[in-house]
């Protein structure tokens, strides 16, 4: 009798520690845009329209994103806008399957967020509950360091998760000088971690 009792004690405890170190565990983890777009321990307090430059280098742009192959930028290498919680990043460019005289630059969002705070997203918490696609140009234009060059982007597509493409003019990167940039717009989401 004794030895089971020893033993229903240890189980107890065991699942205890175990239950103790997993809630002080998830409430040290960082949220993720999952758990806060989902409102999994958030709520999003506010959704708003907010405005973004992305400013591209030229000179961080190589020859290989006017072939076929294109090229991939490693994780993070070309920041085309950043603030307290949100990068946008150059995840790709490559020439165009429908015309050579065309680019697409595929962007991706990284985050950094704090238990409360806001955050852009490229998408939007409708009156139903589901999430719609948000982010877009405000211009076609593109302004280098030189010139502007009017007409030389478009909004291609939206998605998967939390990416978009442009469709560029080739001839205005390989003749932009400095910083390229574009404006663009999303959605900005004020959160708070539930209590």
């Amino acid at each position: 009798m004794k030895k089971r009792t020893v033993l229903s004690v240890a189980s107890a405890v065991i699942v205890l520690t175990a239950g103790i170190g997993f809630l002080f565990k998830s409430s040290l983890s960082p949220p993720t845009i999952d758990d806060i777009t989902a409102e999994k321990g958030y709520t999003i307090s506010n959704q708003e329209y907010a405005d973004f430059t992305i400013s591209i280098q030229t000179s961080l742009l190589p020859d290989s994103i006017y072939t076929k192959e294109g090229h991939t930028f490693d994780r993070g290498e070309v920041v085309v806008y950043q603030n307290e919680t949100t990068s946008i990043c150059l995840e790709r460019a490559v020439l165009s399957n429908e015309s050579e005289d065309h680019l697409y630059l595929i962007f991706h969002y990284d985050y950094d967020l704090p238990e409360s705070g806001s955050v852009l997203t490229p998408y939007q918490k409708t009156a139903t509950g589901a999430y719609t696609n948000t982010v877009d140009l405000r211009s076609r234009d593109i302004t280098a360091t030189d010139s502007v060059y009017p007409d030389s982007a478009a909004l291609r597509g939206r998605g998967p998760a939390e990416r978009f493409a442009l469709y560029v003019s080739a001839d205005t990167c390989r003749q932009a000088a400095g910083t390229m940039t574009i404006e663009a717009y999303c959605s900005k989401l004020t959160y708070r971690k539930d209590m």
